[in-house]
């Protein structure tokens, strides 16, 4: 899929933008999010989160945090608190009539994540590209081709952008490299 047309966000974009585009929300859109997933963490997330708590980063882990695979790697996110089995679940952190719990402190992933802005997708994408997704990681490279058939990226987000190398990109995406 091409980039998104007239985007200002960017790959390049500082953390201290993106938090400025994303201004402390509490709208019924952000909530509605809440009750059926959580934001996936960062190292940084995880250390903030103990010390909002007064916990250790283990006793975090253990009694909050689930570990989720994706591109390639192991994340931490808030616990979801799953009914009938279903594979999502209401984050541990968010309370009815309340909010979120852990306001102060929550995930990076949590406070971009403004899907009721016109201009969501692209914070979003903004997280997975400097967070998530190892370019790297031949793996990794392989399933953001695959997102991309069927969502837009933001500038320094295609594939020729995380591996500049095109003999070296049409080997990993034909499973020639690995690893």
């Amino acid at each position: 899929m091409e980039k998104v047309r007239d985007v200002w966000i960017k790959k390049q974009t500082s953390k201290k933008r993106i938090i400025e585009m994303a201004p402390a929300c509490s709208c019924d859109a952000c909530n509605h999010a809440c009750q059926f997933s959580s934001g996936i963490m960062t190292k940084n997330d995880v250390d903030r989160l103990a010390k909002h708590l007064h916990m250790t980063k283990q006793d975090v882990k253990d009694k909050h945090l689930e570990k989720v695979h994706i591109y390639n790697k192991i994340f931490h996110r808030p616990k979801l608190e799953r009914k009938d089995n279903k594979p999502f679940g209401k984050c541990t952190f968010f309370q009815d009539k309340v909010g979120c719990k852990i306001h102060s402190a929550k995930p990076l992933h949590c406070k971009i994540a403004m899907n009721c802005k016109d201009y969501g997708e692209q914070l979003n994408t903004w997280f997975y590209l400097n967070h998530i997704v190892d370019g790297n990681d031949p793996e990794a490279i392989r399933q953001w081709a695959v997102y991309l058939k069927t969502h837009p990226t933001i500038p320094g987000g295609t594939l020729k952008d995380l591996v500049p190398n095109q003999a070296h990109l049409k080997k990993i995406l034909n499973y020639e490299i690995l690893k």
